[in-house]
Formats: structure tokens, sequence, C-alpha cells
């Protein structure tokens, strides 16, 4: 690339695109097509942008037979138009429409991500299990605590003190777990054991070298997520109390959610792009963060007094993100929310949360450089 071109061509400035500066083309206009032409600048006169400074996403082949979107909102509005088209045609397929999003929204998204772990460490509820369910039984808190050393080693870069996935006995043996005769609240622990793991092999050190290890852990966690649902749609059988019911219903609902986006947030780091997937958008929960927030029954119970007296109000993702009228709000709620508000608006919600872009150069800490933004999680 010649010293005197700018850093990005007008149709990825236009576009609000990272550029990947070649002549005659970028890879971004040559793709689709585009008119590529750059201004001569000297580069001694333009500063690097952060996106700039941003590991590459794997190149995606092209190949005939599906749609390629950079962002949901596209892919949402493209399967709405085919689902049209369908109920006037029932043999009309579908294509397989894929999401290749920026990549400063999946570093982005893999940081915040990366802090689950930690908020786990510091006794906190996550986006998919509420703390409560750890307490119930001791050995579900000793369990969990051999991720958490894990993530201690990767943090602290003792590297003797991390084992890959294949030789991790505690994750193997989770693996051959069989959660199918197993009631819903020990299934909801599994699966947040299992998605931490996930969570600390793929977010730490990026890119991570065990990301082809952990693919099976993956279809691992759709199969359990997908058992999971299935067993949610039976009436409850326990009696703890209205607050225990709420708690286990409402991290079900979150934890169906939340592990898609794990999956599709690591499948975009390790292939470039994931599947849209219409059904994840017509998922419920409770939105109101005060109650999930909770961590006793008595303030359970004042915070659904505050938000009317009712013990479940539940939303659609759609309904969520469709409702959200600013989203400069987005620093006012929670992880959960942050996580699905920036994977629906991408940049557009990244630039709500300020300078907080939580950038990972190639090869560093995912969670420090996520800890060092102005605006904590």
């Amino acid at each position: 690339m010649p010293t005197s071109l700018r850093r990005a061509c007008y149709g990825c400035i236009s576009a609000k695109r990272r550029c990947d500066p070649q002549l005659p083309k970028c890879p971004r206009c040559r793709k689709n097509g585009l008119a590529c032409t750059y201004e001569n600048q000297p580069l001694s006169h333009v500063q690097p942008t952060d996106e700039e400074k941003l590991e590459p996403l794997p190149e995606v082949p092209a190949q005939p037979g599906f749609l390629v979107f950079s962002d949901i909102v596209s892919a949402e509005r493209a399967a709405r138009k085919f689902f049209d088209m369908q109920s006037v045609d029932p043999h009309l397929s579908i294509p397989e429409i894929r999401v290749v999003p920026d990549p400063g929204v999946v570093y982005s998204v893999i940081a915040q991500i990366a802090n689950i772990p930690k908020a786990i460490a510091q006794g906190q509820t996550s986006p998919l299990v509420h703390s409560q369910l750890h307490q119930r039984l001791p050995e579900d808190s000793v369990r969990l605590e051999h991720v958490l050393l894990l993530q201690k080693a990767f943090v602290g870069n003792t590297s003797s003190e991390i084992k890959s996935p294949s030789r991790n006995m505690h994750l193997q043996r989770l693996m051959k777990t069989s959660v199918l005769d197993l009631p819903l609240v020990d299934i909801l622990i599994r699966v947040h054991e299992l998605v931490l793991y996930i969570i600390v092999y793929s977010c730490n050190n990026f890119p991570s070298p065990y990301m082809s290890e952990i693919r099976p852990c993956l279809d691992i966690l759709l199969r359990w997520i997908e058992h999971l649902w299935t067993v949610a749609q039976q009436p409850p059988t326990n009696s703890d109390g209205p607050w225990q019911n709420w708690v286990v219903a409402e991290s079900t609902r979150r934890s169906i959610i939340a592990c898609a986006m794990v999956r599709g947030a690591v499948t975009v780091a390790s292939c470039g792009y994931c599947v849209y997937q219409p059904f994840l958008e017509a998922l419920p929960f409770d939105n109101r963060n005060e109650l999930w927030e909770a961590m006793s029954e008595d303030a359970w119970k004042s915070a659904v007094a505050r938000h009317g007296g009712e013990p479940e109000v539940l939303v659609s993702f759609h309904e969520f993100i469709q409702g959200y009228e600013e989203i400069s709000g987005i620093m006012n709620e929670g992880l959960f929310q942050r996580l699905l508000l920036i994977m629906y608006h991408g940049s557009e919600a990244l630039d709500a949360l300020g300078s907080c872009r939580a950038i990972a150069p190639p090869r560093t800490n995912v969670l420090a450089a996520a800890v060092t933004c102005r605006h904590g999680i």
C-alpha cells in the first residue's frame, strides 16, 4: 500500500466500516462491487483510529445460497420479508442469513462477556443465572470455583496453571454429564458452569488458541439449552415460594438468550460470521433489572411493589429492542440488557457508551481492556 494514501477509502468512511487499504480496491469494496477511492494525503498527518488496531476477523468465503448482512437490524428485515413471501408460497425455501458484524462491535461484546466470571467471583448476579442458585448446595459453589481459578490464572498470566480444554478434567467431566434426568435447577447450574468455561477459554488472550477445542463445548451447550427449553415448558413442581420460583424461571429465560449471545460472539470471532436465528427475538424475559439485582426475598418483594405489584412481567427480546426509545440510556441498564442492545444496534450502542469500546489488540487480555475503559461495567 503506497504510503501517500489514506488509511480508509471514501466508501468505508461513509459506511463507517473498517477499511483494509489495498490497491486497486480494498477487500470490502471489491467484495461488494463498489468504487474505491482514496485521497492523496501523507499518513503522518492521519492519526490511526482504534478500529484500525483491531485484529481482523476471519475472512468469510464467498459462497452462494445465503444472504450476508452487517447487523441484526438488516438481517431481521430480510427475514421478515422472506417470512412474508413464505406465507404466500409455502414451498419457497428461506436462504441462510449470515451476520458479519463490525470488528469493533465483536470485540466490545467479547469484552463485556469476559467480565461475567469477574462478577461471579465477586458474588454478583451474572446475566445468566442468579447468584442465589449457587448458594443452594455446597458442591455447586465448589464446582464453580474451578472455573474461577482458571479465570484468575488467565488474568494473572500464570500460564503454568492453565490447562487446555482437552486436559481440564473438571471440564471434561462436565461435558460427559447427562442432563436429561436432572431437575431444572441442576440443569441451569451445569449450563452456567459450561458457558463460563467457554467464556474463560474464548475471551481471554484473544484470539484464543483454544478455539478448536471449544467447539465441542458449543455443540454440547446447544443441546443442553434445547433440553432446558423443553424442561422449562413443564409446570413447576417446587414450592419454594414466589421469589425462588421467579429466580429459577428468570434464570432459565435469561440463560437461553445469553447462551445464544455467547455462542454467536464466539462463532463470529472464530468464523467471521454467525447465522441469524429469528426465534431469538421471540424469547421472553423480565426486563425489570431491580428485581433481577435483588439479593433477598424482602428486597425482591419491595422491588415488585415499586413496579406495580406484578410478580412477573415479560417482554420479548424484539419488544424490548423496539420499545427502547433512547439508546443513550444504555449506561443505566444491566449487563444483560447492554449485551442485547450492543448485539442489535452495533456501533450506535457503542457510541452511546462513550469512549468505552473495549478494543482488544491481538493476544492481549480482553478483560483487562474492558476494565480500563472510562465507563465500568
